[in-house]
């Protein structure tokens, strides 16, 4: 996988992220080597040496096993090899090349196949078993006008950084029905079969990961969108929007959800409906009640508050005090190290990673 952000790609004739997969077949099972690449070569020579560092490395065995990948004196990446088993458990085979830290990585398959962040055990569930993800775009489209003032249906247009910056958001539009199909060959849809489906949490759905500052937002009412995916819980209730809203926008809930995001070019990404429905997240039906209001009102003290983009939440006081209470709720270890670490991968701040020795 390429983590290069001057070179996502490994085709000549295009700028789109790829994955070059190679595989062989095998009759004593062996294991699976994934290469991160912190650099992708753009000429034979470099490919080549390359190549020949990683046919060296010839891991084995049943566990898990990280590598550096240098040519010279200049790291080109990393390699995390997983065995066979543990391989076949995973349930996207994409996820450990999600990162090109393998720090990150480990954290990563740690969290999504055992439950657990540094050794504690976190309350996580499948998202379709919490809740249920509303219309997309496409959906609203077939059903509605949007419209800049009522009435009409609250609605939420648009991902514009510059204005969602908090967790707290108010709808910037409504939404009235049509009465002819837009297109040819299209058919009304039932909208109020689509209105029901709304909620008061937003969760990202089209995003420029280099500039979202919001992963997640609460509205003081059910609303739709037409690039953010409403989330309807099962068991809907005030502090339990509150708290999976403080839970999405938080350091560990990135990390696992950026494991499933679909590259385009870079940090240009989608969090598509049929792959998120199966991302871990919390289970605020496990959580106590001491739990559930403490991230409550960390929620209502921090809502208001603007965060900085995903490249400086190294440096955003805001999220260093949202890791903190969802750390103090779970009785989690510090975050700042993985938000540090996040905020240094290509695919977030688009700049490389350089080491040398």
């Amino acid at each position: 996988m390429s983590h290069d952000p001057a070179r996502w790609h490994f085709s000549e004739n295009t700028d789109l992220s790829e994955t070059l997969f190679v595989a062989r077949k095998a009759s004593d099972g062996g294991g699976t080597l994934c290469l991160n690449l912190w650099r992708n070569p753009d000429n034979p020579v470099d490919a080549l040496l390359l190549a020949e560092e990683a046919r060296k490395l010839a891991p084995a065995g049943d566990t898990l096993q990280t590598f550096d990948l240098w040519l010279g004196d200049t790291k080109w990446g990393e390699a995390l090899y997983l065995p066979d088993a543990h391989f076949k458990s995973l349930p996207n085979w994409m996820l450990p090349c999600a990162y090109a830290q393998s720090e990150l990585n480990h954290a990563l398959l740690h969290a999504l196949t055992e439950n657990r962040y540094a050794g504690v055990e976190l309350p996580l569930a499948l998202l379709d078993a919490v809740g249920a993800l509303g219309p997309s775009g496409n959906d609203l489209w077939d059903a509605f006008d949007p419209v800049d003032n009522p009435p009409g249906f609250p609605a939420f247009w648009g991902r514009d950084s510059k204005v969602v910056q908090t967790m707290c958001l108010l709808p910037n539009c409504y939404l009235t029905k049509i009465q002819v199909p837009r297109r040819p060959g299209r058919i009304l849809r039932d909208s109020d079969s689509l209105t029901a489906r709304a909620s008061q949490l937003l969760i990202s759905g089209r995003v420029r990961l280099n500039t979202l500052r919001t992963m997640a937002a609460l509205f003081p009412k059910p609303v739709l969108s037409n690039v953010w995916l409403p989330l309807k819980l099962l068991k809907e209730d005030e502090t339990a929007y509150k708290s999976l809203c403080l839970w999405w926008n938080s350091s560990l809930h990135i990390l696992m959800m950026l494991a499933y995001r679909v590259e385009t070019e870079g940090a240009w990404v989608a969090f598509l409906r049929r792959a998120i429905a199966k991302c871990p997240i919390l289970n605020v039906d496990a959580l106590s009640r001491e739990a559930i209001q403490q991230m409550a009102q960390a929620f209502d003290a921090l809502s208001g508050q603007p965060l900085l983009p995903l490249p400086q939440m190294a440096a955003d006081p805001v999220r260093a005090k949202i890791d903190a209470a969802v750390a103090q709720a779970l009785g989690l270890p510090d975050l700042t190290p993985l938000r540090e670490q996040l905020a240094r991968e290509p695919v977030i701040s688009l700049q490389p990673l350089r080491q040398r020795r």
